[in-house]
């Protein structure tokens, strides 16, 4: 999926109604990347329960975030050969790797 990359704060959310394994989300998840003034912001947002990791805690590192509700995004570099995964937890926990 391609995102937009917006600079105004009333940026618009993108609409995402399927997960990983093509399941339908109900309801759906919305989502933004917007540009700061120093800083890229990712945003996202859905009506319904998480189920979070339970070790996770807000603006921690935490392993296995995938295992449970979370959003994932991708940078990958302009030849593609490498790419930045960043998993990020309802609750502020966080988990990134690079991968080739």
């Amino acid at each position: 999926m391609k995102v937009a990359l917006h600079r105004s704060e009333n940026a618009p959310w993108q609409q995402l109604g399927q997960e990983w394994f093509g399941n339908a989300l109900t309801p759906p998840c919305e989502f933004r990347f917007r540009l700061g003034e120093s800083h890229l912001i990712f945003e996202a947002r859905r009506s319904a329960p998480a189920l979070l990791h339970p070790e996770a805690r807000s603006g921690a590192y935490q392993e296995n975030l995938w295992k449970y509700d979370t959003t994932e995004f991708f940078l990958a570099s302009a030849d593609g050969g490498r790419y930045l995964e960043f998993n990020l937890s309802p609750d502020g926990a966080w988990w990134s790797a690079v991968f080739s």
